[in-house]
């Protein structure tokens, strides 16, 4: 039986410590001008308030009278996650998706296309993870990112939010956006108390399909996760000269502002978490420790985990650098004069 969660639940207590680093790293380069900080806030709040508006216009809210099978679920989740029932609205759209906004008055949208395929434990997934990430006060800067495009082109006519899309802060931005993901899964895993059912949601959106849905097997999932996590770290342990063939290739296919998280990683990293020490401690309601108890990033994280493109590049002029000196090493030990006649 799912136990509901004891009173208190916080972002930070249960939040991937890699999708905390770049939520800080994010939020601090907005602060270095006071003007961007104040822009985002105001930003922030007339965006939730516009997003309901648009929602009310286009979409159709559920409640216990409207759509009541989907919104039961959402009252169910929000309830053993102890959070404020959101909004819930059914976009009808091809597309299998689902996406949140808010923070005093949050909404979330599933698609038809999601209701219509994912069978309920799923369903139940990916409604907790929608939930995580307004617990974790993320939904904005998602917006940010999955509509960075359509910004961009609103910040070339009021140059004052230039500094807002700062390559930097599009960097970051979009670092962070994949690592918000580990922290949705969390909040998945806590709102349900069931790993295959969150372990089948990242399947489904990895490749899912309806005509297929019954012929996917998780197990499959996770070797195809494992090959992954040893051919990405086999790749990264090679020689120098073949490591930056891999950076560089890596950081042309991820596109560095690329917004995609890859499934695999997040298969990994959910079915670590639910035999982790924290997530005992979080169902057990002991919060304090459970933040103690938060697992650290290891080396091996870096061999999976895809690095904020700053660390990619600084690494590959690195390499670089030694590359081009082991070339002038040899360059100057096939010109040194020798006594020996036999080596003229």
């Amino acid at each position: 039986m799912v136990q509901k969660l004891r009173h208190g639940l916080s972002g930070e207590q249960f939040a991937h410590p890699l999708d905390r680093a770049g939520i800080q790293r994010l939020t601090d380069l907005m602060a270095k001008s006071k003007v961007t900080k104040n822009l985002t806030e105001n930003m922030h709040a007339e965006a939730e308030e516009q997003f309901y508006l648009l929602n009310l216009a286009d979409n159709t809210k559920l409640s216990e009278l409207q759509g009541s099978s989907v919104y039961r679920l959402v009252q169910e989740i929000a309830e053993i996650l102890d959070t404020p029932i959101p909004s819930v609205f059914l976009d009808t759209t091809s597309e299998v998706n689902a996406y949140a906004l808010g923070g005093t008055n949050p909404s979330i949208v599933l698609t038809s296309a999601l209701v219509d395929t994912f069978p309920e434990p799923a369903l139940r997934a990916v409604i907790a993870h929608e939930l995580g990430h307004i617990i974790c006060s993320h939904t904005f800067y998602r917006l940010l990112a999955e509509n960075f495009e359509w910004f961009s082109k609103l910040v070339s006519l009021i140059p004052i939010l230039c500094p807002l899309f700062s390559l930097g802060v599009q960097w970051a931005l979009f670092d962070w956006y994949r690592k918000s993901e580990l922290s949705g899964d969390r909040a998945a895993l806590l709102g349900t108390q069931d790993l295959e059912a969150v372990q089948n949601c990242i399947l489904r959106l990895a490749g899912g399909s309806s005509r297929l849905g019954n012929e996917l097997r998780i197990p499959e999932f996770i070797e195809q996760a494992k090959e992954f996590q040893e051919k990405m770290k086999a790749k990264r342990e090679q020689n120098i000269k073949e490591r930056i063939k891999f950076l560089f290739s890596d950081f042309m296919l991820q596109h560095a502002i690329s917004t995609h998280p890859w499934p695999a990683v997040r298969l990994q990293e959910i079915s670590s978490w639910a035999s982790s020490k924290q997530y005992a401690l979080l169902l057990a309601g002991d919060y304090e420790s459970a933040l103690a108890a938060a697992p650290v990033p290891t080396d091996e994280d870096r061999f999976t985990l895809p690095a904020p493109p700053g660390e990619d590049i600084k690494e590959y002029v690195k390499d670089l650098g030694k590359v081009a000196g082991d070339a002038l090493k040899g360059l100057f030990k096939r010109s040194e004069p020798t006594d020996d006649p036999d080596k003229k």
